[in-house]
């Protein structure tokens, strides 16, 4: 017999995932530069959120891994349409 409230965190924690991967594609796919500095920040604020709802816990290391990969390669886009500015 499984554990329904396991299963219901289970899923909020599948849904938090996705939601900060949602954010994060999104703005790695965006083409129109005038867009990406808010988009960037949407998926820095969602990628942040993540990390801290993950902090003190054992587990999910493979997505604390994923969170600060994905926060570094924000940084590169940022610094990439910087450049391109100047």
């Amino acid at each position: 017999m499984s554990d329904p409230i396991e299963g219901k965190i289970g899923a909020i924690s599948e849904t938090a995932m996705a939601s900060w991967k949602m954010h994060f594609q999104t703005a790695l796919a965006e083409r129109d530069e005038t867009m990406l500095p808010e988009l960037i920040s949407n998926a820095r604020r969602a990628i942040v959120q993540r990390t801290e709802e993950l902090s003190g816990q054992q587990d999910f290391q493979q997505e604390k891994t994923e969170l600060w990969e994905a926060l570094n390669s924000l940084q590169t886009l940022q610094s990439l349409i910087r450049n391109r500015s100047r």
